[in-house]
């Protein structure tokens, strides 16, 4: 109800569940017949990644004011959710087109799921809210009240209570919650509203997702493997040596082979490509309690070093 007073974004929402039936789309249903009056229209999560970005984009070029993505069982990431959660504008590119067009970005995004996973960048952008309702067929479940029917019989009194919270925290002189990187007038109004009122932080579930990240947990099972191996290497190595060092070691073969497998087939050596462009991709993170850097080249290659963080 105060997204235009929020500009320029607001977080990713999400409702995650750990079964089907539970209510997550539901959710998204009464937040939108409060803000449009109609149930929300959904995005399918498609398997390949390029496909739901499109459709995402789709959804942004329609102008919909609420993007949910339905069904999202497993990780999602999105370099295109990133841009439209955080950035004032966006300028995606339409299939089958070169054009660009610039999109002020005035719409909340949102997406649910059994047991979803939000990975990489993804992560410190996004709320979740958990849902369970402690049932093997969830599903089966009787209600006495239709909550939606009871905001569509009487829409305006739910909206006035929803700019009343927010006008009351604002007269009360509005209190500032802790920081929240990038979404600052989001925080201010509505975060401060509900912590005002008594409510939880809903910023607090972020370092909940982050530490369930897929990629995170992934980055830190390959660098206590390559720490493993890599003491022997004082002056840092380079991919190739890495690979061929995976050829005796079979723990860190393993390792790498998350990230780094040739294209072929199961047994296929590892990719130094994939490797390099890996490692390339994680310089200066910490990860499992090390730290990967990269160094100065020898010869043409670069050196790399893993080391317990903070040495």
């Amino acid at each position: 109800m105060v997204r235009p007073a929020v500009a320029p974004a607001v977080p990713l929402h999400i409702a995650n569940a750990p079964e089907g039936g539970t209510g997550k789309s539901y959710l998204f249903d009464l937040v939108s017949v409060i803000a449009m009056g109609e149930v929300c229209p959904a995005i399918a999560r498609s398997p390949s990644p390029e496909e739901t970005e499109k459709r995402l984009i789709g959804a942004a070029l329609d102008g919909q004011p609420l993007i949910s993505v339905d069904n999202c069982n497993g990780e999602l990431r999105s370099e295109f959710l990133c841009q439209a959660i955080e950035r004032p504008l966006v300028k995606p590119r339409p299939l089958g087109t070169s054009k660009m067009p610039l999109i002020p970005n005035s719409f909340v995004c949102g997406a649910n799921g059994n047991n979803i996973e939000i990975a990489e960048d993804l992560v410190r952008r996004t709320l979740r809210c958990s849902l369970d309702a402690n049932l093997e067929e969830p599903d089966r479940r009787k209600f006495k009240r239709d909550p939606v029917r009871e905001v569509l019989a009487d829409r305006g009194r739910y909206i006035a209570a929803a700019l009343t919270v927010v006008r009351a925290y604002i007269v009360a002189g509005m209190p500032e919650p802790p920081p929240f990187a990038s979404f600052g007038p989001w925080s201010d109004k509505v975060r401060g509203s509900l912590m005002w009122l008594g409510q939880a932080d809903p910023v607090d579930t972020v370092s909940q997702l982050a530490s369930v990240d897929p990629a995170r947990e992934q980055r830190g099972t390959v660098f206590a493997a390559i720490a493993s191996v890599a003491g022997g290497w004082p002056n840092g190595f380079t991919v190739n040596e890495l690979a061929r060092k995976s050829e005796t070691e079979l723990a860190l073969r393993t390792a790498l082979e998350t990230v780094a497998r040739g294209k072929t087939d199961a047994t296929a050596a590892i990719s130094n490509e994939r490797l390099g462009w890996w490692l390339r991709r994680n310089d200066n993170r910490i990860a499992g309690g090390f730290k990967l850097t990269r160094g100065e080249e020898r010869g043409k290659a670069a050196l790399w070093y893993v080391a317990p963080a903070g040495q």
